[in-house]
């Protein structure tokens, strides 16, 4: 099967693949694994300590929502900076060294499960709309693919999740998507 004969959709589901490959080559394991971790930590870290941060705020005449929410992104922001910094320096030690070829490789295998885990997400969020009886995503292999380990991983999502995202949709879009 040629590039040119295939589907749109799979043309533009093989892209994201390369580009995420491209980019864990590029940034490499050790980089990809801490930059996740980092998201992780900060997301704890923000949740953590953002009371903390509040509490040594003089924001008087605002709600307390606002100086969590406030001192929760300024903590996550920052954490999430922090740990940016040590993981380039990390990234530059490793490739310094004869590990640079193996952890590029390794990028390049994380880089492909998100970009995996990014078609699942995408396919999933059509599977709830009508736009899975559009005819390019009907077409398309990829998609057939993705339902089938989207099938194989719904016993592990929550129960009522389908519709609960379902509900979520506007009216207005519903209609837009079904073509009234």
């Amino acid at each position: 099967m040629e590039i040119l004969d295939m589907p749109a959709v799979d043309v533009a589901m093989l892209i994201v693949l390369l580009v995420s490959a491209g980019v864990g080559v590029w940034r490499g394991f050790v980089y990809e694994a801490a930059s996740l971790l980092g998201w992780v930590v900060a997301y704890v870290g923000a949740q953590r300590f953002s009371p903390w941060l509040m509490a040594q705020w003089s924001l008087q005449g605002y709600s307390p929502e606002l100086g969590r929410g406030s001192a929760f992104a300024l903590l996550f922001l920052a954490i999430l900076l922090i740990w940016a910094l040590a993981a380039r320096l990390l990234r530059r030690v490793v490739h310094a060294t004869p590990l640079q070829v193996p952890d590029r490789l390794g990028g390049a295998a994380f880089g492909l499960v998100r970009g995996v885990l990014i078609l699942l997400v995408l396919a999933t969020v059509v599977g709830w709309t009508p736009l899975k009886n559009l005819e390019g995503w009907q077409a398309s292999q990829g998609r057939v693919w993705l339902e089938r380990l989207i099938e194989g991983l719904r016993p592990y999502w929550p129960d009522g999740l389908t519709e609960t995202v379902q509900d979520q949709i506007p009216e207005k879009a519903r209609d837009v998507l079904n073509g009234r």
